[in-house]
C-alpha cells in the first residue's frame, strides 16, 4: 500500500470511532433518511411555494386507497390562500389541501384546480362530481357525470353524459340527461336545448 502513496487504514481500539468511520456515517445517514422519504412519498407534485415558484417537486406525495398524503416538508412549503387552502397536482389530478394536510380532489380547469364559485368547488369522488365547501364537506353529493360551477344559486349538471375528444387538448360532452340543480342538489328544471 505504501508504494501507491496510500496510508494504511487507521487502527482504532474497540469502542473508539476513527475519523474515516465518522465521515462515512455522516455521509450515509442523510442518504438513508432520503431513501425513507422517497419510499414514504414516492409521487411527484406540482405546486407553487410560498415565494411564488411553480415547480415539480420530487418525493412529495403518496396516494393510497384514494387518500392523498403530502410530506410534512412540502405541506410547510405550500402557498396558502386567505382561506388557508393551497393547490397541488399529483398524478394528473388537481387537489386542494388545507394546513392540516387534508385534501380534496377537484375538477381541473384551465390547467389548475377548479375555482370556488358561490363558496363551493366541484369535487371528485368515485368518478362523480359533487360540490364541496372550503372545509371539504360535501354540500351536494357526488352524483353527477358532469356539472358546471354554481352561478346565481344554480348549476347545470348531467347524468349519463360522456366525454368525447374534440382535438388533442379538448373534450366535449355528449348525450345524457341535463338539468339544473340548486344548492341542496335538488333538480329544479331541464336545461333548454339539451
Amino acid at each position: 500500500m505504501r508504494r501507491l502513496g496510500l496510508s494504511p487504514a487507521p487502527r482504532c481500539s474497540a469502542g473508539q470511532l476513527c475519523r474515516g468511520m465518522v465521515v462515512a456515517v455522516l455521509l450515509i445517514v442523510p442518504l438513508v433518511a432520503l431513501a425513507k422519504t422517497s419510499v414514504a412519498y414516492p409521487l411527484s407534485c406540482w405546486y407553487t411555494d410560498r415565494i411564488g415558484e411553480l415547480d415539480l417537486r420530487q418525493g412529495c406525495a403518496s396516494l393510497r386507497h384514494g387518500k392523498l398524503t403530502i410530506s410534512p416538508e412540502h405541506v410547510r412549503r405550500l402557498a396558502y390562500d386567505a382561506h388557508g387552502l393551497a393547490t397541488v397536482a399529483v398524478e394528473g389530478t388537481q387537489y386542494y389541501l388545507d394546513r392540516a394536510g387534508r385534501s380534496l380532489a377537484v375538477v381541473a380547469y384551465d390547467n389548475g384546480a377548479d375555482a370556488f364559485s358561490e363558496g363551493l368547488v366541484r369535487g371528485l369522488r368515485g368518478g362523480k362530481i359533487g360540490f364541496y365547501n372550503r372545509r371539504f364537506k360535501p354540500v351536494v353529493a357526488p352524483n353527477y357525470d358532469w356539472a358546471w360551477p354554481f352561478d346565481g344559486g344554480k348549476a347545470i349538471a348531467c347524468q349519463g353524459c360522456k366525454p368525447i375528444r374534440v382535438d388533442e387538448e379538448h373534450q366535449a360532452l355528449s348525450g345524457g340527461r341535463w338539468f339544473y340543480i340548486d344548492r341542496a342538489g335538488r333538480e329544479i328544471g331541464p336545461v333548454p336545448g339539451r
